[in-house]
């Protein structure tokens, strides 16, 4: 490396990976929150705390603060040439790539998860093959094995912390040394 950390995210293809082979043939990763709207528009945090609390009228403060935070990242903090990494359960296989593009609203595209990012895939890696550590990291919903980890994933989707091992309602963002993960 070039003394320049770099960032792995990983988004999870939905409930039991079922958005996988999508995300692969579509190249893309996409995230849901479509009753926020059009996230483009958002630029501060705060912003994006008000768009889910007016979308989501009805969950906790801390639910409202994870969605504003997951949606927050992976608007503004993704960025393009960002690695990013995307998991199929059924047949325990990573899905590397690169982020090729900024971000788009795609209603029309994909209703129910508008929310949406390129990527160029790079290539699998069997789960099997990865370190015991990694392993633990991609219970997440989107992760950074090298340097940082962060996690994103639609409001209706499950995902646990990697430490605390504790539900989470929406998708945290997660910083961990890149040493644990060994995916690059």
């Amino acid at each position: 490396m070039n003394g320049t950390a770099a960032t792995y995210w990983m988004v999870r293809a939905g409930e039991g990976g079922f958005r996988f082979e999508e995300f692969q043939s579509q190249s893309q990763v996409t995230i849901s929150w479509h009753e926020m709207g059009n996230l483009s528009t958002l630029n501060l945090r705060t912003d994006f705390q008000k768009a889910a609390a007016a979308a989501y009228p009805n969950v906790s403060a801390g639910t409202l603060s994870s969605y504003a935070g997951q949606t927050f990242r992976f608007v503004r903090e993704m960025k393009m040439g960002d690695h990013v990494v995307t998991y199929n359960p059924s047949e325990r296989i990573y899905l590397l790539g690169t982020v090729a593009g900024d971000y788009e609203y795609t209603p029309s595209v994909h209703n129910e998860h508008p929310n949406r990012r390129r990527v160029q895939w790079r290539g699998k890696v069997a789960r099997d093959d990865i370190s015991v550590a990694a392993r633990g990291a991609g219970s997440t919903t989107c992760w950074q094995p090298c340097h940082t980890r962060r996690t994103a994933r639609s409001p209706s989707g499950r995902s646990k912390q990697p430490i605390q091992r504790h539900p989470e309602p929406g998708a945290g963002v997660h910083q961990r040394p890149s040493e644990r993960a060994g995916l690059v």
